[in-house]
């Protein structure tokens, strides 16, 4: 469609897009990714140990939780 190409994260006139700020605050908030934009070393942790559970068939790992050491 004409005039719908633009940046990720703005709108068509370049300005940041509130909903993607919003998720991005979310996510550092939730401890997922750090100030950079980087997922935090708890989350890989999580992330991996999560991801052998469901190799191994279990599928009830637990949510990630920031305030957990994985």
């Amino acid at each position: 469609m004409p005039g719908q190409d633009h940046a990720p994260g703005s709108d068509v006139y370049g300005n940041s897009d509130d909903w993607v700020k919003g998720q991005d605050e979310w996510l550092k908030e939730q401890g997922i990714v750090d100030s950079n934009g980087n997922e935090t070393q708890n989350f890989k942790n999580w992330s991996s140990q999560r991801d052998d559970a469901w190799d191994n068939g279990q599928e009830d790992f637990p949510d990630y939780d920031q305030n957990q050491q994985w």
